[in-house]
């Protein structure tokens, strides 16, 4: 859903519930105002007012609808009736518009937080994406697998802060959607960089590291959780970023960790003997 239409239709439904507690107000006033000409209105000091106003009855209905009780005056006959429902009525609205207000505010500030998150991780993969520009350019295959275990980490946070924010709630009613298009957009420019670094003669043929692949199927997952829930807009590109990370894990194997000296597995029935040392 759009953003401003989110606001306006949060505003609107908040102005709803004062009207309604308007309305209220200037209902029961009007009824404590007509009651007080039969006997069962507005009194004081247990005598009916004798010269009560529409304005006296309003003024009556907000003290009362308010729990203010100031004691200058009190219901009779029916309208103490009337007074006990327009106390719990007030009290009812009270609370939801409060409620609401504050819902509104809570929303504002998530949405502020999750857009600044957003737009941090667009950064982060935008310099990735410059920095596999630059080792295509220049041909530094010696910094590449530096770069990429830094775009790895990259995708690990991202994906675990969106997966974990997106299935607590109305993620995507509440942030922005440009904010999550400008994210999606840095991850594929960085992702489309990559493959073509991939792809070069130039750049080694596998990935570097084992973590990297487990990073593309976590970001795999947002990509599918997007493009089930968000706009169409902002779907295009995540399933565009979702093809791409398939054919990585697809044509690109991991390159097999190289065995450490110090890690071969020994003999354990014919312990090796310090050099150096004779068998006595």
């Amino acid at each position: 859903m759009d953003k401003s239409l989110v606001d306006r239709v949060e505003k609107v439904s908040t102005l709803r519930y004062i009207l309604i507690f308007a309305t209220a107000v200037i209902g029961f006033g009007l009824l404590y105002f007509l009651l007080t000409q039969y006997g069962h209105g507005i009194g004081r000091d247990n005598k009916v007012l004798d010269n009560a106003t529409f304005l006296t009855g309003i003024y009556f209905s907000i003290v009362t609808i308010s729990s203010l009780g100031y004691g200058d005056m009190h219901p009779m006959g029916i309208s103490k009736f009337l007074a006990c429902l327009e106390v719990l009525f007030g009290l009812v609205m009270i609370g939801v518009v409060i409620a609401k207000v504050t819902s509104y505010r809570v929303e504002r500030i998530y949405s502020s937080d999750a857009q600044s998150r957003l737009e941090k991780f667009a950064e982060g993969f935008n310099k990735s994406q410059r920095d596999f520009t630059e080792i295509m350019t220049n041909f530094e295959a010696t910094r590449f697998e530096e770069v990429v275990r830094t775009f790895q980490a990259q995708c690990t946070a991202f994906s675990g802060y969106f997966l974990d924010a997106a299935n607590q709630g109305d993620y995507f009613r509440i942030v922005p959607s440009n904010a999550i298009k400008q994210v999606g957009s840095a991850v594929d420019s960085a992702f489309s960089e990559l493959k073509s670094i991939m792809d070069s003669q130039q750049a080694m043929p596998e990935i570097p590291n084992r973590d990297l692949p487990e990073a593309i199927g976590a970001l795999k997952r947002v990509c599918r959780l997007v493009v089930q829930d968000a706009d169409e807009g902002t779907r295009g590109i995540f399933q565009n970023i979702e093809h791409t990370c398939t054919q990585l894990l697809e044509d690109y194997p991991v390159r097999p960790e190289e065995s450490q000296p110090d890690q071969v597995l020994q003999d354990t029935d014919d312990p090796q003997q310090p050099s150096g040392v004779d068998d006595e």
